[in-house]
């Protein structure tokens, strides 16, 4: 199971959305340039994310997604362009001869065709999935709740040397 902290922004019934911030994981990912380029070029992410354990507005939490759900999406956000773009270059090349081209312009052709049509069907796939409660990351514990009494430093308040109750 993948876990990941983060701060509630909003909560509703059964549902909420969450603040991550990106971790040092993030750095010996291999998708990181990806994710920056999507976008996803600041440190904070926010997520939407089940609440069966009624979190609230300022918790801090702990947030879980399971490792079958993660390897499916990545497998689907991944390979299935890359299996597209080969299936694409191996169609060209069988086709070539019929529609009278030779093969290499035929296989590059057909595979960023390929390629190109793969990206709507990850996201009719994608929108599936996400009614499905298993692709969806949910709160399973909540670290510490919204803060109230905070405090805050300054010169020569009080007896506690510059610390002061808000």
């Amino acid at each position: 199971m993948l876990t990941e902290e983060g701060i509630v922004l909003e909560a509703g019934a059964g549902s909420a959305y969450v603040q991550t911030v990106r971790t040092d994981a993030c750095a010996a990912c291999s998708g990181k340039e990806a994710c920056q380029a999507l976008g996803g070029g600041n440190r904070e992410n926010k997520v939407r994310v089940l609440n069966p354990i009624g979190a609230e507005v300022g918790d801090r939490v702990v947030l879980a997604l399971s490792g079958d759900s993660f390897i499916k999406t990545s497998f689907l956000l991944y390979m299935v362009p890359v299996l597209g773009l080969i299936g694409g270059g191996i169609i060209g090349h069988q086709l070539a001869p019929v529609l009278s081209m030779r093969s290499e312009p035929a296989a590059i052709i057909f595979s960023f065709s390929c390629l190109v049509l793969t990206f709507p069907v990850i996201r009719i796939i994608a929108k599936k999935l996400e009614k499905k409660k298993a692709y969806i990351p949910k709160i399973i514990s909540i670290l510490s709740h919204k803060q109230e009494d905070l405090v805050v430093a300054g010169p020569g308040v009080g007896s506690l040397g510059g610390v002061e109750k808000v």
